[in-house]
């Protein structure tokens, strides 16, 4: 597995600043530009489709499973039937970091041939900065025995604090 890459968030190719230059989206290493809205972000809807659960990490320290109302089935195989996927919708404090990862995280196995829990080693975990939280979480699977050939996807996104009030069509 190479080591991660952190994205750099570029400035607005038309010099605007806009409302958090760190709401940006970050894609395969680079950034672009995305909406960004005026007030912060107070609640998560999340569809599942498969993936595993992402993992809530509050600023208390708190580290809890994001699971789906029900199981759904993956991208692309919805047309074969069972339940529609609902949105979980969760309340995300600020300063609170959500954590997505694909299966080669979690299937990681050890000599012993356990599965590495991302949930479970992330409780001893302090830190709350997503860059430094996603090198750890690398470093750790790493530790823990690998990933094989399997492929890994990882993103992180603290929740801002709320700010002062915003004019409208202040920028």
């Amino acid at each position: 597995m190479s080591a991660p890459r952190a994205a750099s968030v570029a400035p607005d190719p038309a010099g605007h600043a806009g409302p958090d230059p760190a709401a940006r989206v970050a894609r395969a290493g680079t950034a672009r530009d995305a909406p960004v809205r005026d007030a912060p972000v107070t609640e998560l809807r999340l569809l599942n489709h498969g993936h595993p659960s992402p993992l809530l990490l509050g600023a208390d320290g708190s580290v809890r499973a994001l699971e789906p109302p029900a199981a759904a089935l993956p991208l692309g195989l919805t047309g074969l039937g069972g339940p529609a996927a609902r949105p979980l919708v969760v309340p995300l404090p600020p300063g609170a970091v959500l954590l997505m990862y694909t299966d080669g995280v979690s299937e990681s196995r050890d000599a012993d041939g356990r599965f590495y829990d991302p949930a479970e080693r992330l409780r001893t975990y302090p830190g709350r900065d997503p860059e430094a939280l996603l090198t750890w979480l690398l470093d750790d699977v790493q530790r823990h025995g690998g990933t094989g050939d399997d492929d890994v996807a990882v993103l992180a996104v603290r929740a801002a604090a709320a700010g002062p009030p915003r004019a409208p069509g202040a920028e």
